[in-house]
């Protein structure tokens, strides 16, 4: 869209692909303005059970209560017992001036619906709504990893890459955080968090 270009992922049934590395990654992304990369995947550095670079909190996507969006999979679970804990396959659709998604993997917790993420695009900005359905106290959190150079400007953040310097504002507590990004196997750089935390009720 413009000088926007990103990509987009779901699995089929919204749990992580099975065979598969098992990336917590429903509705993460990666996206570019021209040729500046401005979210990035983080990549995965090593493999085994138990590595949190495939958890939620690794890609550019949405935590409930901490919680990765669908459990892990397992060989074993079949499809009727996968739609019961995780609801109806995600839907990600292409609009005309962005991208939306829907999934329904955080409602095995308690007092939670479907998520939706929506991604809507002008030539100068990007607007990013998600919706949580549900009830009660959650604690949701929007995370995004770039490796630009990232800085505190009022309330938001500046990310600057060369000349250009993008502006990033948010409904929540926003805090900063270094990481580890893969470019490639064994092939690290640094990057930065951004959490956009709030309290719903």
């Amino acid at each position: 869209h413009g000088p926007w270009s990103g990509l987009w992922h779901a699995a089929r049934d919204g749990w992580p692909m099975m065979p598969g590395h098992g990336h917590q990654d429903i509705g993460g992304f990666e996206l570019h303005y021209d040729d500046t990369p401005l979210f990035v995947d983080r990549g995965r550095g090593v493999y085994g059970d138990n590595n949190p670079d495939v958890s939620t909190r690794a890609h550019n996507s949405l935590i409930v209560d901490g919680q990765d969006a669908y459990p892990p999979n397992r060989p074993y679970y079949n499809d009727r017992f996968r739609r019961e804990i995780g609801g109806e396959p995600p839907r990600l659709t292409r609009e005309a001036d962005g991208i939306e998604l829907s999934h329904h993997g955080f409602e095995r917790l308690k007092d939670i619906g479907a998520v939706t993420r929506n991604w809507r695009f002008t030539p100068d900005a990007l607007t990013l709504h998600d919706r949580v359905e549900g009830r009660a106290d959650h604690r949701v959190t929007r995370r995004l990893h770039t490796t630009q150079q990232v800085s505190r400007s009022g309330q938001g953040i500046e990310i600057q890459s060369g000349g250009q310097i993008f502006r990033l504002s948010a409904d929540g507590d926003i805090a900063v955080s270094e990481e580890v990004c893969w470019r490639a196997y064994g092939e690290a750089v640094t990057s930065t968090v951004i959490d956009i935390t709030i309290a719903a009720a």
